[in-house]
């Protein structure tokens, strides 16, 4: 073989080796790109989780100071009842006070201007369901489980509903057959839902000593649901509602509602019931979280703290 042939072989075995390595060296970088790749996914995923939690975090610090708040609120309320000269009553009148970072919205009710589950008769059941928007039929219907549901028999009213209809319905609970110890417990009623219960509950209460509903503390809502409540009727109401002096009722509810600067918000509600124990004006009867739909839009008047 000629020298030239030989070169010519030295030559293609030399190309051959140069693109073997830069075949390699191209695997190389696609490797190392693929796996810059994952790692960037990787990294921004970690720092939008980061974020999220972060803003999780933050939500639930501003939700636990507007909760701090709204039971300052309540505090406040109490202090308010328990001072003869304090112009804050039982009258539903929104008074709004600052606290820290946030603003609180104190609201007081007397518990007789509205509608006891347990001393309410058939009628007045009736009329208050139909001033929500329930038919009438249902209604009857809807009266006759809320009052199965509360005495202590098992004998069914027309329309009711005791255990055996429960059990057919395949509800894990039976009726009570006891007072009913909390609002709430309109849930478990046979034919409650959750949009008549939203509707009915700021008319109702457990606290109130008389079966008759105290029209000088009642709202309109609650006089519109009242049986045989006329246009007449209503207006004579609302008269001796405006001229009432309210007295110190001796079960109240408060409902305190805190917003924060940070965007936390949170609505306390208490229901107190006044004692003659020294340092000890009141007994709490109930402390829970409640609706947002509950509060009504009165003119809020400002309280600056003392």
């Amino acid at each position: 073989m000629d020298r030239s042939g030989r070169f010519r072989r030295i030559l293609s075995a030399a190309r051959r080796a140069s693109g073997a390595r830069l075949s390699a060296r191209g695997f190389a970088l696609i490797l190392v790109l693929w796996v810059l790749m994952f790692l960037s996914i990787i990294a921004v995923t970690l720092i939008h989780q980061t974020q999220e939690d972060a803003r999780f975090e933050r939500a639930m610090v501003e939700d636990a100071k507007a909760e701090a708040l709204a039971e300052a609120g309540v505090v406040q309320a109490m202090a308010a009842l328990s001072n003869p000269e304090s112009d804050w009553l039982a009258d539903g009148m929104a008074h709004q006070i600052r606290l820290g970072e946030g603003v609180v919205t104190v609201r007081i009710y007397d518990e007789t201007g509205r509608i006891d589950l347990n001393l309410a008769d058939d009628a007045m059941l009736i009329s208050m369901l139909q001033s929500t928007g329930v038919a009438l039929e249902k209604a009857q219907r809807l009266a006759a489980a809320i009052e199965d549901y509360r005495d202590p028999d098992d004998i069914k009213r027309p329309g009711g509903a005791e255990a055996a209809d429960y059990a057919a319905a395949k509800l894990d609970h039976r009726p009570k057959n006891a007072p009913f110890e909390l609002p709430e417990e309109l849930a478990q009623v046979m034919g409650m839902t959750p949009e008549i219960l939203r509707a009915v509950y700021p008319l109702v209460t457990v606290y109130s000593p008389h079966k008759e509903v105290n029209l000088a503390a009642a709202s309109d809502a609650v006089l519109r649901a009242l049986p045989n409540m006329d246009s007449r009727r209503m207006e004579q109401a609302r008269l001796l509602r405006d001229a009432h002096v309210p007295s110190r009722p001796p079960v109240v509810t408060v409902i305190a509602t805190a917003d924060t600067a940070g965007g936390g918000h949170f609505i306390r509600q208490a229901t107190l019931r006044r004692t003659a124990a020294p340092g000890r004006p009141f007994e709490v009867l109930s402390w829970r979280r409640t609706w947002p739909e509950e509060g009504l839009r009165e003119p809020v008047t400002s309280t600056p703290m003392r």
